[in-house]
């Protein structure tokens, strides 16, 4: 339950047109293009490109490119895999290309950038949050939002999970990541 002394801090006004989640700008490319760096690998999404490309971090040599489909995000390199949050999947890239990735797929679409947790991805999903377990490679929990909060990027800070949205700020209660799987 993410409600437990939940917070509003800030509320603001907001245009349609600025929330790349919505379509705006995650139809014309990466949503971050921040470099992604994990041991001797840079992972690259350019703004504009169709594609990501995993780089040594030495050399700068090209040891992989794969399609951007439709990745928004990555959210982040385990275990060997980069994580690519979607706007109806999450898809896990083998950082070598000669080993098979896996998908997830869901029905709502991220409203935020999600953060890795231990072994769990968490995705902000409009009303809820979407709870997924990294090494069973599947949705263990949809947790509701407080009433009238709309999920936007996650942070932890001091056991508290925050969400900025584009018009406020919510400081919410950590979930119980290890409660039974939804059905």
């Amino acid at each position: 339950d993410l409600s437990a002394n939940a917070t509003p801090s800030f509320r603001g006004r907001r245009r349609a047109d600025d929330d790349p989640f919505q379509g705006g700008n995650a139809a014309r490319g990466w949503i971050d293009s921040v470099p992604t760096v994990s041991q001797d690998l840079v992972v690259l999404t350019p703004r504009h490109s169709s594609r990501i490309y995993g780089l040594d971090l030495l050399t700068g040599e090209l040891k992989w490119s794969y399609p951007r489909d439709d990745g928004l995000y990555v959210a982040g390199l385990v275990e060997g895999q980069v994580l690519i949050v979607g706007k109806d999947k999450l898809q896990a890239w083998n950082v070598d290309p000669k080993q098979k990735g896996w998908t997830l797929h869901w029905q709502d679409p991220p409203s935020g950038r999600g953060l890795i947790v231990g072994s769990h991805l968490l995705v902000p999903q409009g009303a809820n949050l979407a709870v997924v377990d990294l090494k069973r490679r599947g949705l263990v929990q949809t947790i509701p939002a407080p009433k009238g909060v709309e999920l936007g990027n996650l942070i932890v800070s001091q056991g508290r999970l925050i969400s900025q949205g584009i018009d406020r700020l919510d400081v919410l209660a950590f979930p119980n990541l290890t409660a039974k799987p939804s059905e």
